[in-house]
């Protein structure tokens, strides 16, 4: 089932949109594949309803961001230092650094052995900042730095 909306004077319609059964999530391709594949595999967790298990791979996917940008590390970074040299390098900001924080404590709880267990909203929110964290990282900045690059050379023209 899908849904289109019009709008505009002529009547022209959106694109349709699917709706049911919900869509698979949308991830980049400038997202690294291991990255990615831990984004994906979190998202099917959410659909079959195993939310821990889904709170797992997202933080698993935040994890292998601080490892992306720290690949020669004698002990592979956890998630807390990985965020952490994230910040310290500039690559997010301490909104990001913070959500990533609470991400890392909520990864945490559903990794080991807590007791805890997580309702849809909660690990739906938690994939949806881990997947906007990732795409800031590497779809919007590199856009952004596209962008700059394009208007300077329109500035040097």
């Amino acid at each position: 089932m899908g849904v289109q909306e019009a709008y505009g004077g002529e009547l022209a319609w959106t694109e349709p949109e699917r709706v049911w059964p919900s869509p698979p999530a949308s991830i980049s391709g400038q997202i690294p594949p291991e990255i990615r594949k831990a984004l994906e595999e979190a998202h099917r967790c959410l659909k079959c309803k195993a939310y821990t298990a889904s709170v797992g791979m997202s933080g698993r996917a935040l994890e292998a961001v601080g490892r992306h940008f720290n690949p020669n590390e004698a002990k592979p970074l956890m998630l807390g230092a990985g965020l952490q040299r994230l910040f310290e390098a500039k690559v997010i900001d301490s909104r990001l650094h913070e959500w990533g924080k609470v991400l890392a404590q909520e990864r945490n709880l559903a990794a080991h052995a807590s007791g805890a267990h997580f309702k849809r909203e909660d690990a739906e929110d938690i994939f949806k900042f881990s997947m906007n964290i990732c795409e800031y990282v590497f779809v919007l900045s590199e856009q952004f730095k596209d962008f700059m690059k394009r208007r300077k050379k329109d500035d040097n023209a």
